[in-house]
């Protein structure tokens, strides 16, 4: 079971920036992660809306 999820943001040195669902940011340590899972995401330059 998750503790948490959400999306990478970025990256430095030994510490993952996450942003979770709630638009709150969390730092994770590298070496405290024990399992990730890759999550199907939806291509926000795939749509077809117009600007009008």
């Amino acid at each position: 079971m998750a503790e948490f999820s959400g999306q990478v943001l970025g990256f430095n040195a030994n510490k993952i920036y996450l942003q979770l669902p709630a638009a709150q940011l969390k730092t994770v340590y590298r070496e405290d992660i024990r399992a990730a899972r890759l999550a199907t995401t939806e291509k926000w330059w795939d749509h077809d809306d117009t600007l009008g």
